[in-house]
């Protein structure tokens, strides 16, 4: 699950769809458009700065699910540093201790804390 680090995840997707075998499959699994729907929705409201990068829609999908792992929104900007998840698209600028501690408690009191993942599993096939 790395596509979503990518700048153009769609570009790498056609390059590698082009270098499998006629008959060849690849299967991955990303984040999809709606990931984080509740973080995203806080950060907007509150006008706070995103560094999230742009979660394109892919054609290729075959299944998805939306899991919400972590107990509140600490917790899951928590996971996201521990993954590795927490590098912002280019030219963002992070937010400060105190616009981070606003958009942790809105979360928590829109959303209970929830902040749901949107994982899509695609198959791609050369003919």
């Amino acid at each position: 699950m790395m596509l979503h680090w990518l700048r153009d995840p769609l570009a790498v997707l056609t390059r590698l769809r082009r270098q499998l075998a006629p008959g060849g499959v690849l299967l991955f699994a990303t984040l999809g458009p709606d990931c984080f729907a509740e973080w995203r929705t806080v950060l907007s409201t509150e006008g706070l700065r995103s560094g999230m990068p742009h979660l394109p829609e892919m054609t290729c999908v075959v299944e998805e699910e939306h899991v919400t792992p972590d107990k509140d929104s600490l917790s899951f900007l928590r996971r996201m540093q521990a993954v590795g998840g927490l590098h912002p698209r280019d030219g963002y600028v992070p937010l400060t201790a105190g616009e981070l501690r606003r958009a942790i408690r809105a979360t928590n009191f829109r959303f209970g804390g929830r902040v749901t993942w949107h994982i899509v599993y695609g198959r791609l096939q050369r003919a």
